[in-house]
């Protein structure tokens, strides 16, 4: 079943990167460009080999279709919207009136990967010796970046305990806005060439399923008691959901 499945992984990405070669080429063909745009990530791993380009569009694809990052990143936020019934009606008011963009169901997913991540934080390697703010750091250490812990704390982000998904989108002059704070207190995907290869594809599908239940289903959470994690080098949303769906 697993060599099945890994065939048909690997058939698949052929396909599509064949295709994408495809029309690679005679866009070259059609463009008068005089090549000083930015070329697609795509076309530039094209380039190292058609092979490599496989390899990645492979990661990328796997990445985005984790199922364990996917199905806590989804859980997580219908339970924040489930118990904020406020916020979950201003969702649906957007996801109904069918608008191209969508900036607030973004930002409660934003929102949510701040209060509930997926993973605690980031660790890098670090490839020479530095001294910041008076720490000696040697070369080859390992360095933490304990986000969960930094999202939680309201010197970063005013009322921590509160789903706002309002401070992914109002202005700097806001106490609430996001920008008041470092760039990488959150940074769930990661940051620079070690960011997330799946990133885009996973928040297409964050943002189509949660979409989805909240156009046809008003949420409940029937329970006192709130979403069960289990941390361990992820965090696991455990059972029991005390979700309700009814149907609008």
């Amino acid at each position: 079943m697993a060599d099945s499945v890994s065939n048909y992984h690997f058939r698949l990405t052929k396909y599509f990167i064949d295709q994408a070669i495809k029309k690679i080429e005679e866009s070259k063909k059609n463009s008068a460009d005089t090549g000083s745009s930015e070329k697609p990530i795509l076309e530039k791993l094209l380039e190292i080999d058609v092979e490599t380009a496989r390899v990645m569009a492979s990661d990328m694809l796997m990445a985005g279709i984790d199922t364990v990052c996917i199905k806590h990143a989804v859980l997580a936020t219908l339970y924040l919207l489930a118990t904020n019934p406020a916020k979950q009606k201003k969702l649906r008011e957007e996801v109904l009136s069918k608008q191209t963009r969508k900036p607030y169901l973004r930002a409660c997913i934003k929102e949510s990967r701040r209060m509930l991540p997926v993973v605690i934080g980031n660790v890098r390697l670090v490839a020479k010796e530095y001294n910041l703010l008076g720490y000696h750091i040697p070369k080859n250490s390992l360095v933490l970046f304990a986000h969960q812990y930094m999202s939680s704390m309201s010197e970063h982000y005013p009322k921590p305990d509160e789903f706002l998904p309002e401070r992914w989108l109002t202005g700097k002059d806001d106490p609430i806005h996001h920008g008041n704070t470092h760039p990488f207190v959150t940074a769930t995907f990661g940051f620079g060439v070690r960011m997330c290869i799946g990133r885009r594809i996973a928040q297409l599908e964050m943002e189509t399923v949660v979409s989805k239940v909240i156009e046809n289903f008003q949420l409940e959470w029937t329970s006192d008691e709130p979403l069960h994690m289990a941390p361990t080098s992820l965090n696991y949303i455990t059972e029991p959901f005390h979700f309700v769906f009814k149907d609008l």
